[in-house]
């Protein structure tokens, strides 16, 4: 299996490399707000709904530009684009704990989403257009292990200079905003990184199909994906950016060991992408899919029960790496299955549905907390609701477009 992935990266092109790297710059950027943001508004003494709403606002900046950016993305070159995204981030990032109050906390949360937002929707149609097929799934699973592996740095290291910066600034409240404010720096490196980006302007073929033509055609299709993603991404929101607050509220942990802890969540969710593909061939992309999230319910479940903290940390772990490895499957089914012409579109519908669940997930998670003084119990089996529906559905609504579809290539290759 490491032959088979130093031979996907020895036959990615210069611009997928170059890619790659700005992933990982974001990746840590990100990695920095996604663990410690919500500890910082904590300490600011932000109810959990008001902490909530902030979350919320990155999606809004998704759905705002998600189908615009995968229009412009399937016509234009992508380098300078994306550069002035990350930018964009950057500035964002950098102004982000010093916003004077919770509407302007918002308001850059938004900036950070929209930004984030490009970066994610690029990501599979430049892949598709700059690999082959046999190398195409590597490549896929490579791109997600390298921002994870990222953010696995970024986690770790932020949790630990915050910790370490705490009592020379004379407090974790300045500290984390410190923290919070040099992943800015990190998104300007990746913009750095993505002006280098050298590529031909996409060719829209003479008598192809318009745009909107593919689209009405196959919107039955583009919704089946769509339903799964929504109900899947409400439960992700309203239980996922609360997570650091669980461990420290029944368990006691410090900001550097949620650092920690997250950092290892992320080697353990790389390692998760890199085996996809072998789950994959074994059970093929949808049945893949569903059952590495049911297995993931499981360890929610203990999550939500247990006391004990090494129990809490293996299947945090466990769950992280077993939900978040079908991401790579989910997307090649979505390539695979969506025709030329409308698969950037479609990939700005899976992050407007993914966004649409993390508008409302935050705030729904929030209010659970809230209203049941802080009962994690309760936020957490809505979640385990929420990811069995979304399995369910990918399995009923996906799996005849995958057989379909392997079908049609079957006829074509006799």
């Amino acid at each position: 299996m490491i032959d088979r992935w130093r031979e996907d990266w020895r036959s990615t092109s210069v611009e997928v490399r170059r890619y790659l790297l700005g992933c990982a710059f974001l990746g840590a950027a990100g990695a920095l707000p996604w663990t410690l943001l919500n500890l910082y508004l904590d300490r600011l003494g932000y109810s959990k709904i008001e902490i909530g709403s902030v979350s919320s606002m990155g999606a809004w900046g998704t759905i705002l530009v998600a189908l615009p950016a995968a229009y412009i993305l399937a016509r234009r070159r992508a380098g300078r684009f994306l550069a002035g995204a990350a930018f964009v981030c950057g500035l964002a990032l950098f102004a982000l704990p010093w916003m004077p109050s919770l509407g302007w906390l918002r308001a850059a949360q938004f900036v950070v989403g929209l930004s984030f937002a490009i970066h994610h929707i690029a990501v599979a149609p430049f892949i598709y257009r700059h690999t082959k097929a046999r190398e195409r799934q590597g490549v896929f699973a490579l791109a997600e292990s390298v921002g994870t592996f990222a953010s696995v740095a970024g986690s770790f290291a932020g949790g630990q200079l915050s910790e370490l910066l705490s009592p020379i600034l004379g407090g974790d409240t300045i500290a984390l905003a410190c923290v919070l404010s040099g992943a800015g720096f990190l998104g300007l490196s990746a913009a750095i990184v993505y002006v280098g980006i050298k590529e031909e302007a996409p060719v829209v073929e003479e008598g192809a199909p318009k745009i909107l033509a593919v689209v009405r055609q196959h919107m039955g299709s583009a919704m089946r994906f769509v339903a799964p993603h929504v109900v899947l991404g409400l439960g992700a929101g309203a239980c996922i950016p609360f997570l650091s607050l669980y461990f420290r509220e029944r368990f006691g942990l410090g900001d550097g060991e949620v650092g920690a802890l997250w950092a290892v969540g992320g080697i353990m969710t790389a390692c998760g992408y890199l085996l996809a593909p072998l789950v994959s061939r074994r059970l093929g992309l949808v049945r893949g899919i569903v059952a590495l999230e049911l297995a993931s319910v499981l360890f929610f479940l203990v999550l939500a029960y247990t006391n004990n903290l090494t129990i809490a940390v293996i299947a945090f772990l466990f769950r992280g790496a077993l939900m978040n490895s079908g991401h790579p499957l989910f997307m090649n089914l979505v390539m695979k299955v969506t025709p030329e012409g409308a698969k950037e579109f479609q990939n700005g519908m899976q992050s407007v549905a993914w966004s649409l669940g993390w508008v409302f997930g935050p705030v729904v998670g929030g209010a659970i907390l809230d209203s049941s003084g802080d009962d994690y119990s309760i936020l957490m089996l809505t979640t385990v609701g929420f990811y069995v529906l979304s399995s369910i559905l990918t399995y009923v609504l996906l799996l005849p477009l995958e057989r379909r579809h392997n079908e049609q290539e079957l006829d074509s290759n006799e």
